[in-house]
């Protein structure tokens, strides 16, 4: 699990770009953060979506975020998308909104493929592509996507579906995803075959292509109501 930091220190955040644009129905915002001494990607967001994406041979993260917004007539203040700052070795991304009823902020990250990420959506979607680093995410009411090379993975799903594509499966990592209701299917490559993984669902069908183990080592899929799918990644 990825460790919480507590102790702050100055750091150096170097904004290279920072941009916003008010259009005729959203609000758009980015800026780039330099993440040399960052080691965790923390970040939260109520209604919308989190979507991270990786660039390699970099060392900065580029933060973008749009939000659904249109001022009301007689409204002048216009709302912040999201901010970010650090703590320790831990870059904290926070979507923020008006506050004034439901929103839907869309966040977007660039990020060194070799971080570590805990993302929290409250509903909306987590999408991740083509990180090595670890992952932890939790996801009230949506869906979570994503194809990923990572050897350590923690996922919690309240009520939606889980799709995720795993190439870069270990047998020495470990692998959990949590659906309470709803739906899992994972793809695992040849290289997972006879690794000690449990599939399983407590009110739901199981189709899987490997073998189930009961006393599992490297990982766990479940859902408590639906169905649960564990199948081999094609290329």
């Amino acid at each position: 699990m990825i460790e919480k930091k507590i102790a702050k220190r100055s750091f150096y955040i170097f904004i290279a770009c920072f941009f916003i644009c008010c259009a005729g129905d959203g609000l758009d915002k980015q800026v780039t953060v330099d993440v040399s001494d960052i080691s965790v990607i923390r970040v939260h967001n109520n209604n919308g979506s989190i979507e991270v994406k990786t660039a390699g041979g970099t060392s900065q993260t580029i933060i973008g975020g749009y939000i659904n917004f249109r001022l009301q007539n007689g409204e002048t203040e216009i709302p912040e998308i999201f901010e970010s700052y650090t703590a320790a070795d831990t870059l904290i991304v926070n979507g923020i909104g008006s506050g004034k009823g439901f929103e839907s902020i869309k966040l977007s990250l660039t990020v060194p493929e070799n971080l570590a990420l805990s993302l929290d959506q409250n509903n909306g979607n987590i999408i991740v592509r083509g990180v090595f680093g670890e992952i932890n995410a939790t996801l009230n009411f949506g869906r979570v996507t994503g194809k990923i090379w990572t050897e350590q993975l923690d996922i919690d799903v309240a009520n939606g579906s889980v799709d995720m594509k795993i190439p870069g499966f270990k047998a020495e990592g470990y692998y959990l995803i949590r659906v309470g209701n709803g739906s899992l299917k994972v793809y695992l490559p040849e290289t997972a075959e006879g690794a000690d993984i449990r599939a399983w669902s407590e009110n739901g069908p199981l189709e899987s292509d490997f073998g189930i183990s009961a006393t599992p080592t490297v990982g766990e899929f479940v859902v408590g109501n639906g169905p649960v799918e564990m199948r081999l990644l094609q290329n």
